[in-house]
């Protein structure tokens, strides 16, 4: 190659195997948020390596992008999780026969102390629970610690799928496995108190506000001189900052009144039906936690998100004696070992029922 011959780049090849990449993650039925983890992940690290060929990245390239990653203040866990998100996308190269051995797997983690979950204790939940402030907070905790579900599995249930009698819900669950969870009674009367007669659509609804009619007056055009009156439809309350209005011309400022727009835009509706209709779409991730975290700090609880509860419902379980395989199948934990971090957090109970039990307790 002579000097002036120019360099190859890779860059828009990698960005087209890391889109291969993702539609993959999707076939192989990787939960949403994984898959856009996955996504952000590749995409940082086609940045990374910038026009060189992805396919001949060595283990020690991968371990320079990690210590980019260190540099930048991420955590250890989240180191494990990129390079197990690395190690994901180089095994997908190597199905497809791109590379013949997968860099990030010569790279072994960190060794590091996996902490125990903190979680709520019974009185704790319960005051957590009565500090609520309507039926539909209720409800939203009552649901997490009553079934020990996850975030994504509450946000994606849908009433068609409980079932009062056996006091059940269907859920989908990682990697789109679905499995049945329980719920006591207080949960199935806090459900009711929110529900009411409804039994379709998701459990917890995100509900949209009501359009709004107004005539306002525009900007001067740049192409035509005077000023429009226009009349806008708003998808959202005005302030909100959200949607894109639709604008209808009514007419010039100087041939109509304020009023005389208004009377034109209602004869130009007519008796067409402006009622909005009922999206079926549920409450998003964030503010399923924000009712959990304020609601935690009204009660006075600090350092409590929806996992907490779902920690606490296996934890309190099993100090009253449920098995631990039973635990395993409520939380669709898919290995047993997973599951075996509660039998530690439960070794409190145990130690006060050793000392109570034991001859020289």
């Amino acid at each position: 190659m002579t000097p002036d011959t120019p360099v190859r780049s890779y860059a828009d090849a990698n960005r087209n195997l890391a889109a291969k990449f993702s539609r993959w993650l999707e076939i192989q039925n990787y939960s949403p948020n994984t898959r856009r983890a996955y996504d952000a992940l590749t995409a940082d690290f086609c940045r990374f390596i910038g026009s060189r060929d992805i396919t001949q990245i060595k283990h020690f390239d991968v371990r320079e992008y990690l210590g980019h990653l260190l540099r930048k203040g991420l955590a250890q866990s989240s180191l494990d999780r990129q390079l197990h998100g690395l190690r994901t996308f180089f095994d997908f190269l190597n199905l497809a026969g791109l590379v013949t051995s997968v860099a990030p797997r010569f790279i072994r983690t960190r060794k590091r102390q996996r902490k125990l979950p903190r979680f709520p204790s019974v009185q704790e939940a319960a005051r957590l629970i009565e500090a609520a402030k309507s039926p539909r907070d209720r409800a939203v905790l009552e649901v997490f610690y009553g079934t020990g579900c996850r975030l994504a599995e509450v946000a994606g249930m849908r009433c068609e799928d409980v079932d009062f009698e056996t006091q059940s819900i269907r859920v989908l669950g990682k990697g789109n496995k679905e499995r049945v969870v329980l719920f006591g009674r207080m949960a199935k009367e806090a459900l009711l108190a929110y529900l009411g007669d409804r039994r379709t659509g998701y459990l917890f609804q995100d509900t949209l506000p009501a359009q709004k009619l107004r005539v306002t007056q525009a900007k001067p055009n740049k192409h035509e001189s005077g000023i429009w009156w226009r009349g806008s439809w708003r998808e959202y309350p005005e302030g909100s900052g959200l949607g894109v209005p639709k604008w209808k011309w009514l007419g010039r400022v100087s041939a109509m009144t304020r009023e005389e727009a208004k009377a034109k835009l209602r004869e130009t509706i007519g008796a067409s039906n402006t009622d909005r209709p009922q999206i079926d779409r549920p409450l998003c991730h964030r503010i399923l936690g924000r009712i959990v975290g304020s609601t935690a700090r009204r009660a006075g609880l600090k350092g409590i998100h929806p996992h907490s509860l779902r920690h606490a419902f296996a934890t309190h379980l099993l100090n009253r004696g449920a098995d631990l395989r039973c635990v395993q199948e409520l939380l669709g934990h898919s290995s047993l070992s997973t599951t075996m971090i509660y039998t530690h957090v439960a070794m409190a109970d145990l130690s006060k029922i050793h000392t109570k039990c034991h001859p020289r307790g």
